[in-house]
């Protein structure tokens, strides 16, 4: 009888281990695919932090995933001391997506990135909300700032959902300079994506800004535009929410509707 249950201990662990096994590579395989296939977006990696941590069982919280990220970077470098240079690529891209999840956010990470970007905008008027952007930034395609740009061999520059569109609407030519391509690949062009991103934070600084003086200006029209403000910067950005909370806004707010009678403001 205990011979059997042995046994069936044994069974069971294996058939766990294979269960673990393979949804872990399941994990991979979708990781490498949205990688390939250059989602980059948060949601994305959201979603993938929480399978990963689900498949090496591991709470979905700031301190076990720094652990996990850190894990990865060093896998990285061991990778770079073996010249493994399509591995070092691969783990770069993994640390760079899962970055972006809300759970991968360390507070005080977050606090400094802040106190940069504000630092950085101290050279604008108090009055300026918006910095315009570079010519670089703009599709040729869509004439929109681009949230995933992507490199064609020409060096032309395009929102990677566009290309794509573009040479699946039979098109073999350079959308900017409508010369014809022996080669339509493209690769992600990650300096101007950073780029592209910094000068988006620098825009939500300064809206943080404008919202802070509106809100302490006392005046009911401008309170109430600054709101919209804040959500806006919310729904745009996950990573509003800690920046506004770090400036001091949710105090201010909560003083505000803590020492006013109006309804329409509460």
């Amino acid at each position: 009888w205990i011979s059997d249950q042995v046994n069936r201990l044994q069974n069971e662990t294996q058939r766990v281990e294979i269960e673990a096994s393979q949804s872990q590579l399941q994990v991979f395989d979708k990781l490498k695919q949205g990688l390939d296939d250059q989602t980059l977006d948060q949601g994305f990696a959201n979603d993938m932090l929480a399978e990963i941590a689900m498949a090496v069982g591991v709470p979905l919280e700031p301190s076990e995933i720094s652990k996990e990220l850190a894990d990865f970077r060093k896998e990285k470098e061991e990778a770079a001391n073996r010249k493994e240079r399509a591995e070092v690529f691969f783990l770069d891209q993994v640390i760079e997506l899962l970055s972006r999840a809300d759970a991968a956010r360390d507070y005080e990470e977050v606090k400094k990135q802040y106190k940069q970007r504000v630092q950085a905008i101290q050279r604008y008027d108090s009055s300026e909300e918006y910095i315009p952007p570079l010519k670089p930034f703009i599709c040729c395609i869509t004439k929109t700032v681009m949230a995933e740009p992507v490199s064609l061999c020409t060096g032309t520059t395009c929102e990677r959902a566009a290309i794509i569109s573009w040479f699946e609407s039979g098109e073999r030519t350079d959308p900017e300079t409508h010369e014809v391509l022996q080669d339509t690949s493209w690769r992600c062009n990650i300096p101007l994506r950073q780029s592209i991103e910094e000068w988006r934070e620098l825009n939500y600084c300064l809206k943080i800004r404008s919202a802070k003086a509106k809100l302490l200006s006392g005046v009911e029209t401008s309170m109430l535009e600054a709101l919209s403000q804040m959500q806006d910067l919310m729904t745009e950005n996950s990573i509003n929410k800690d920046w506004l909370t770090i400036e001091g806004l949710t105090d201010i707010i909560i003083s505000i509707l803590g020492n006013s009678h109006d309804r329409d403001l509460k």
